[in-house]
């Protein structure tokens, strides 16, 4: 399958795939200790603000968003999401 008229060039879906894969792998390879210590609390609701050293960092409207989204979940679905992100982060 192609993405016709997407893209300058062609780009089949195997390849899309294979770029997606790609960057999650350089995301979580080079992502800071801190970082991966902050995502798993943070998914659970119990985000550990200080080990990203940045102020505000909970007022920003992404942050609170993401953290309103995930209130809304039953438990069971949250836990679904932590599992994945372990798994992502291992």
């Amino acid at each position: 399958m192609r993405w016709a008229a997407m893209t300058e060039e062609s780009v089949s879906i195997d390849e899309l795939v294979a770029a997606r894969a790609q960057l999650i792998q350089d995301v979580v390879g080079n992502m800071p200790t801190e970082h991966r210590e902050f995502l798993l609390p943070f998914e659970r609701g119990e985000p550990g603000w200080d080990l990203l050293g940045l102020a505000g960092v909970a007022d920003l409207p992404a942050v609170k968003w993401r953290q309103q989204n995930l209130d809304k979940l039953s438990p069971e679905k949250r836990a679904g999401l932590v599992e994945k992100l372990e798994a992502v982060l291992a």
